[in-house]
């Protein structure tokens, strides 16, 4: 059995199967070009993998394009070869897979322009809740969904202090 170095690939999931185990699930997804990789819900410790909060806190399902970080192993069933794919993470992906055409981009890129709001509200929003997601996504590398869920209130108050601080300061603050 071979172990190849981690790799990354951005790709459209076309099919996602869970099989269950005693100790725990396996999800195997299939990308649009064919190829399957796979991933479990919980480590040997009893606590979610990296992959499986990923794969629900983004949201990812058939249709989805993302960005999977993975290992290759080389494996044998029977005395024949095969590979095995095994998901460590998941990325928003940066682009799009090599498959979609210039057709598909334009279209993408045209709906994107017409979507996006003007207003600087919307921009503070939407920057808080994506710093939040960060910030909750790292408690979670350390801590089980439980532990986190109990600190909400205090990591809101401390984000509340963080965009205090950031915030512009008003010129007749100054005390000169």
């Amino acid at each position: 059995m071979e172990n190849t170095q981690n790799q990354s690939k951005t790709i459209t999931i076309s099919k996602v199967e869970m099989t269950s185990f005693d100790t725990g699930n396996q999800y195997k997804i299939t990308s649009s070009e064919g190829v399957k990789y796979k991933f479990y819900n919980t480590k040997k410790d009893g606590n979610p993998t990296v992959a499986f909060k990923q794969f629900l806190d983004m949201g990812l399902k058939i249709g989805s394009t993302v960005e999977v970080w993975y290992k290759e192993l080389a494996k044998e069933y029977e005395g024949k070869p095969y590979t095995d794919r095994i998901i460590a993470s998941f990325r928003e992906a940066v682009g799009r897979p090599a498959q979609a055409t210039k057709q598909e981009l334009k279209k993408e890129i045209q709906y994107n322009i017409e979507q996006q709001p003007k207003d600087e509200k919307f921009w503070q929003e939407r920057g808080r809740r994506l710093a939040l997601h960060g910030f909750i996504n790292g408690r979670l590398v350390n801590h089980t969904i439980a532990e986190v869920k109990a600190e909400i209130n205090e990591l809101l108050a401390l984000e509340d202090e963080i965009d205090k601080k950031l915030a512009p300061i008003d010129p007749s603050d100054i005390p000169f």
